[in-house]
This record gives structure tokens, sequence and C-alpha cells, in this order.
């Protein structure tokens, strides 16, 4: 487990292959209302599985499901989402799971942070971008007027539970667009790492996402640790970023994969 050291803000990254299937030996069900927020493809791949799989263990949970693609970080899914909840008398006690990656982890932190001024939340990344990156450090947001996270807010969950085998059923560029955000950390953060990266990526099929992931949410979560509200440490996480968001709004959020 890796330790993101914020005071009463702390929380563990588990990084373990069948996490999803073990899920709930990492969250403490005491009754409370839980809401399972994932993506259309995510849903039918694994989330549909997990959510009958914490109703037979005894979870008091729901689930809604928001269309793939960024622009679904939006204030009409917002919307939708917290009249669910408000329908379904989900209160302060309540927690919210997010299976997905960084749009869904995105959009899940945010109403977590403001619904009733914040609840408890857990991110499960299924990307390898979001296992390495959004899960991780609290930031969470929704596009407006064509700007990316316009509207957002640090929030920290209350855990990140990284499966690697989740992979399997990743589309090719998806994981090439998490390998770009690999390739950050070892520029930003240690040579060595990168180039490891550089032998590692003469055989892709034989690539070590274990070792890699965990590498990466080390040097995330000891940066984070230092500088939660990007004062000054954080800031060196944007490498790259400023540009990539300028082009995913210059030319469309789904036309580019953001890594």
């Amino acid at each position: 487990m890796i330790n993101v050291n914020l005071d009463r803000r702390s929380y563990q990254i588990i990084v373990k292959d069948g996490a999803l299937d073990s899920l709930v030996e990492h969250l403490e069900n005491n009754g409370e209302k839980w809401i399972l927020i994932s993506q259309d493809s995510i849903m039918r791949y694994h989330g549909n599985k997990l959510y009958d799989h914490l109703l037979n263990q005894g979870f008091n949970i729901s689930k809604i499901s928001i269309q793939d693609g960024e622009t679904s970080k939006s204030l009409e899914v917002y919307t939708k989402i917290i009249s669910k909840m408000l329908k379904d008398n989900f209160d302060r006690s309540s927690i919210i799971l997010s299976l997905g990656g960084g749009v869904v982890g995105d959009i899940a932190g945010f109403i977590s942070a403001t619904y009733l001024r914040g609840i408890k939340y857990y991110q499960i990344p299924t990307t390898l971008l979001a296992m390495v990156d959004s899960s991780i450090g609290g930031k969470t947001g929704l596009n407006f007027s064509n700007t990316k996270n316009i509207i957002g807010s640090i929030y920290q969950p209350a855990g990140v539970i990284v499966d690697p085998q989740l992979l399997r059923t990743l589309p090719k560029e998806e994981v090439i667009s998490g390998l770009g955000e690999i390739i950050k950390y070892g520029a930003i953060r240690d040579r060595d790492f990168l180039l490891k990266l550089s032998e590692w990526f003469d055989n892709l099929d034989d690539f070590p996402f274990m070792e890699a992931i965990k590498h990466c949410c080390r040097i995330k979560a000891s940066i984070v640790s230092k500088d939660e509200r990007e004062g000054d440490l954080r800031r060196i996480l944007n490498f790259g970023h400023t540009v990539g968001h300028a082009l995913e709004s210059y030319i469309g959020y789904d036309l580019i994969k953001h890594g």
C-alpha cells in the first residue's frame, strides 16, 4: 500500500491484481447508502458484476451510468446524478464508488465534494492514465464553455483501489494514452525510471504495468503529500498538461486522447 499523508485527509492507494473482485475487503459497510457511478462501457464490462456482488454482500447500493466520453463532464450530467441521489434520500453518511477513467473520477469526485458539502468517496480507476494520475490527489472537475475543468475543487477520496488486471479490457489507444502519463513521471522526477521506460517500450507485450503503476503512484503520493493545494511543487505534475488541455479544447475532447 502507498500512503498519501495529509493529516486527517490521509488515505491509501492499493495496487493489487484482482482488487476489484476483493473490493469488499477494502470497504467498511455499516449500513449506509452507497452509489456506484460509472460510464456505459465500464458498466457493461465490470460495473454490473461489481454491483451484483456488493448487493449480495449486503451493501445498500444503487448505480448510475453516464455516457462514454469527455462530454459527460457537464453541469447537465452533474445535475442528473445529484437529482437521483436526492430522490433516493442519500445523506451525509452515504458513500460514492467511482468506477472508471478520468471522466468518471472527475465528476464523481466533484459530486462527492459538493453534495451536502462533502461526502465520502472511493476512486476505482479503470484506465492506465487514471491509475497513475487522475484518481490520486483529489482534483475533481467539470468542463464548461469549452474549457476543461474550469469548475472543480480539490477534495480527497477515502481511498484509491487499483486493479491492473482491468487493463486487459482497455483499448490499445487508451493504454498508449496512459503510457504518455507514465513517461511524464520519469521526465519530471526520476531519470533512472525514464531510462527504464525506454527499454521497456521495446516490447510492450511484456511491459511491467504493475511495477510502473506502483512507481508512478509513489511519486504522485509523495508530491501531493508535500503540496496538496498546488501552491508550488505540485505544479510539476502539470508538465505537458497545459498544452494538452489547449489541444483538447481546440480539436475536441473526444477526438484526441489526453495522454
